[in-house]
């Protein structure tokens, strides 16, 4: 065990690590020490205010160490709201009206970007609540943590953030010299370049609305000899319908314009080849996403190459195995009805809940006596048991020899009770079998008995191995029921250790991957239509979901891995990663206000992608430090994240842009609004008629 603690200690070390890259990249990104930093420390408060609803309101007091790894998706998640946040503000610098006016700039952009971050943060919400239904206590209690994490954060950013961003542009920011500031104001770190740059860009911006007045005005003396100035076309490209204001281009920075000037156009010209390269791997990926199968066996939680995991592998493969080694044992138990649990929370592993007794359970009578002898020789004479000596514990053999020796015979007709249980005082190996209740008594009350059998099912198995064997101990009992006397009637069997259990595990772990991807998805395409308000744009949104889910799938398959608890719970939480990037593309373009698709995808590529770009680098260094972590665990969340993160940036920036310029919608084309009011109008029309 220690050497199990050390290594959670060595993993853990690596969330640090994750912390500090995406502090150091936040920092650079936002061209300020204070956002960054104190941006950071919001995602670190959200943590205790989440354990306290957690634990106090939920009344959970379970925590496993896979609630741990929320934070790696938590560090990408808030990096890219604030990323939103603060590209948003910046690019508020492109508007006259909006440079010098900090009331109107923060509420343009706290419309733009809270909307967003509302979108994403509820699809991920909503993708980690999906997996609060399974079954399974563990994954449950982890989707209602993560969940609770994401809306505390959200609740955190729209709240906090804002505020820190106004106070550092009015107190901060303008503290600038021409050199490193420090030192004098802590939170500001922005260099002479900066400086310079800031002040080159005020200059071409100025330079820039000199050429565009004496244009205009040379225009209009040319072309309104009587006063009047014809509408052109290329004025909608000047002028917005919606604002008063003036785009700046020259205050965007090279990543907007990369986005802007270079991506798009190549997105356009390679639409279809694009498209159809990424349709036929999404083929094949479905082809082999089908061959991903239920575990084989347990997973193991070190690698096979770890000194300790190797020697217990060496133990049970490479060694001749003795007669009780790796062997399920199964328990067959008379005289308990049932396990009330009603007034037990399910979250609490501690109480396992009060025990009703069968009431008619007795071994007074001679035959009931006989009759567990029987069983026990029937089982040894059966196929049911491990070939062997002593793979049978039939505490009513060694009690029958007791009672030879004390020249007693066998049944006993009365008396019987009280024999036994001076047995369980008096002889060791009475006292041995009582100790491991094979023998229970409740104030000199027999309430319990059971057998305890080693059988040919094997631990660590998968569940189509071991079912054939849980099925014959199921006959088998089911027999012994119909064929026993009153009092021994409600017999049952139980595996020892978790081998029985394991085989439900496999069932609830699909169950719960279909169950929380059908929820999530449909819920993500609900508030795509919400946040588009297009119907098309929320149907391409899916789609690109849908394929990343697929390649997934696909490439779990291709990386050997078996559908066990990680892919479970990943195939659920990478719906709410894959969501982010998408969404963000589609708001945009819906908002743009340019008549043609190409310059609305240009629109949307402009203003968000260098907040995807941002977003994925914290997420993938978030994630990356966990390669280096020696519980398998680890190592398969951080391919699944750095795959997730890879697969989202080409859904979102290649294909979902590709699908636009292709059949993107425009005017009022898939407009849910339109929709709806034409609904309307018809149901009017009807009722008139």
């Amino acid at each position: 065990m220690i050497v199990i603690f050390d290594v959670l200690d060595h993993d853990m070390a690596f969330t640090m690590v994750s912390l500090l890259f995406v502090i150091v990249y936040a920092v650079c990104h936002l061209k300020s020490a204070f956002l960054g930093i104190i941006g950071m420390l919001q995602v670190v408060m959200a943590f205790p205010i989440t354990y306290f609803i957690y634990k106090e309101i939920y009344g959970i007091y379970f925590y496993s160490t896979l609630n741990t790894m929320v934070i790696y998706v938590l560090l990408g998640i808030s990096a890219d709201n604030f990323f939103i946040f603060t590209d948003a503000w910046v690019q508020c610098l492109a508007y006259e009206k909006l440079k010098e006016d900090l009331d109107k700039r923060m509420a343009f952009t706290y419309r733009r970007a809270v909307k967003a971050i509302t979108t994403t943060s509820s699809t991920t919400a909503c993708a980690f609540l999906a997996t609060a239904f399974s079954n399974m206590m563990p994954i449950a209690s982890f989707g209602l943590f993560a969940s609770t994490l994401v809306i505390v954060n959200y609740t955190i950013t729209v709240t906090c953030y804002p505020v820190l961003l106004a106070f550092h542009a009015k107190y901060i920011a303008g503290k600038i010299c021409t050199k490193f500031q420090c030192k004098k104001y802590v939170c500001c770190c922005l260099f002479k370049e900066e400086v310079q740059q800031e002040e080159e860009r005020r200059r071409m911006e100025r330079e820039q609305e000199l050429e565009y007045e004496e244009k205009e005005k040379k225009r209009r003396e040319a072309a309104n000899p009587n006063g009047q100035v014809p509408q052109r076309e290329d004025s909608k490209r000047l002028k917005r319908k919606a604002s008063s204001f003036r785009e700046t281009k020259a205050a965007y920075g090279c990543m907007e314009k990369f986005f802007d000037e270079k991506w798009n156009l190549w997105m356009y010209k390679g639409r279809f080849v694009l498209l159809g390269i990424i349709v036929i791997y999404m083929i094949i990926c479905i082809i082999l996403a089908t061959g991903l199968s239920t575990p084989t066996e347990q997973e193991s939680m070190l690698p096979d190459d770890f000194p300790i995991w190797k020697a217990f592998l060496m133990a049970r493969n490479d060694f001749k195995q003795g007669e009780n080694d790796w062997a399920v044992n199964v328990r067959i138990i008379w005289g308990i009805d049932s396990l009330d649990r009603s007034d037990v929370s399910k979250w609490n592993t501690k109480e396992k809940g009060d025990i009703s007794w069968d009431k008619d359970f007795s071994l007074e009578a001679p035959e009931m006596q006989q009759r567990i002898l029987e069983i026990c020789k029937e089982l040894k004479n059966g196929d049911l048991l491990r070939s062997g000596d002593n793979v049978l514990t039939c505490f009513m053999e060694d009690f029958e020899e007791y009672l030879e020796k004390e020249e007693i015979a066998f049944p006993m007709q009365t008396g019987f009770t009280a024999k036994l249980k001076e047995w369980t005082e008096n002889e060791d190996r009475g006292k041995i079998l009582a100790n491991e209740y094979y023998v229970n008594f409740i104030d000199g009350k027999l309430v319990m008995i059971q057998l305890n059998a080693i059988t040919k099912a094997i631990p660590m198995k998968p569940r189509g191995t071991n079912l054939p064997i849980w099925e014959q101990w199921e006959d088998f009992v089911d027999k012994i029921n119909k064929e026993s006397p009153e009092g021994l009637k409600g017999a049952f069997q139980t595996s020892q250790d978790d081998a029985w259990p394991w085989m439900d595990v496999e069932v609830a772990l699909v169950k719960n991957a279909i169950t929380g991807m059908l929820i999530s998805v449909s819920f993500a395409f609900v508030v795509l239509v919400v946040a588009t308000l297009n119907i098309v744009i929320a149907a391409y949104a899916t789609l690109s979901i849908a394929g990343i889910l697929i390649c997934m799938l696909a490439m779990m398959y291709m990386c050997g891995w078996e559908f066990g608890i990680v892919e479970s719970i990943s195939c659920v939480i990478l719906i709410g990663f894959s969501v982010d990037y998408v969404v963000h593309l589609g708001e945009h373009y819906t908002e743009a206000l340019y008549p043609d698709k190409f310059n609305k995808m240009r629109e949307a590529l402009k203003q968000i992608g260098i907040s995807i770009v941002g977003g994925a680098i914290t997420t993938l260094g978030a994630g990356i430090p966990l390669f280096f972590c020696i519980i398998t665990f680890f190592d398969k969340f951080a391919v699944i994240i750095v795959a997730t993160i890879c697969y989202s940036l080409l859904f979102s920036l290649v294909f979902f842009s590709c699908l636009c310029h292709i059949a993107g919608p425009q005017e009022e084309f898939g407009d849910i609004r339109v929709i709806f009011r034409k609904y309307i109008c018809k149901k009017k029309n009807q009722q008139i008629n």
